[in-house]
């Protein structure tokens, strides 16, 4: 649980860290450095990734979020989330280009924006079994490509195209992989 300002993260932009449950709380400021981060949803009474409480988290420099066994997220009252996938992909550590958040296939848990929270969203929501969730007057921007199981919306989030630096989704040329 972090409550204080404070940066976080893997040592390099090539690199990953794992949590096992991970909850922003308190207002605090928290920088989140280039890389992977592991989010596993084991145990967790609720969603594994949460923040709350007017808490700020930045990650604009490249940031990938994978969700493992049942793992899933919620921002909600008043978390202001400013987060930008990778441009280049390190596959050795498994960070895709343009991917910010992956969910895997088999995993159902919902994942959501709600009550009040904010920011600039950028980059593919790949949660191909989840139910993703905007809601409550989100006053967030999205630009995004979506691979969700399903989608419900209310409030005013806006959801534009992803376009990262090269002007066209990596979604644009499908790769399959094994």
């Amino acid at each position: 649980n972090i409550s204080t300002t404070q940066t976080i993260g893997p040592s390099s932009s090539t690199s990953y860290v794992c949590y096992k449950g991970f909850t922003i709380t308190n207002s605090p400021v928290v920088t989140l450095k280039p890389g992977l981060y592991i989010i596993d949803g084991e145990g967790a009474s609720a969603y594994s990734f949460h923040v709350s409480g007017g808490a700020i988290v930045n990650g604009t420099s490249g940031v990938t979020f994978y969700f493992v066994n049942n793992g899933s997220f919620t921002f909600s009252n008043g978390a202001t989330m400013n987060l930008t996938a990778p441009t280049t992909s390190t596959t050795s550590v498994g960070i895709n280009s343009g991917i910010l958040f992956y969910q895997d296939s088999g995993d159902s848990a919902a994942d959501m924006f709600e009550g009040g929270s904010s920011g600039k969203i950028s980059g593919i929501f790949y949660l191909p079994a989840a139910n993703l969730t905007f809601q409550n007057g989100s006053a967030a921007t999205f630009s995004t490509d979506l691979v969700v199981g399903s989608l419900t919306m209310s409030g005013a989030g806006q959801l534009t195209p992803y376009a990262p630096l090269s002007g066209a989704s990596p979604l644009s040329s499908p790769t399959l992989v094994e």
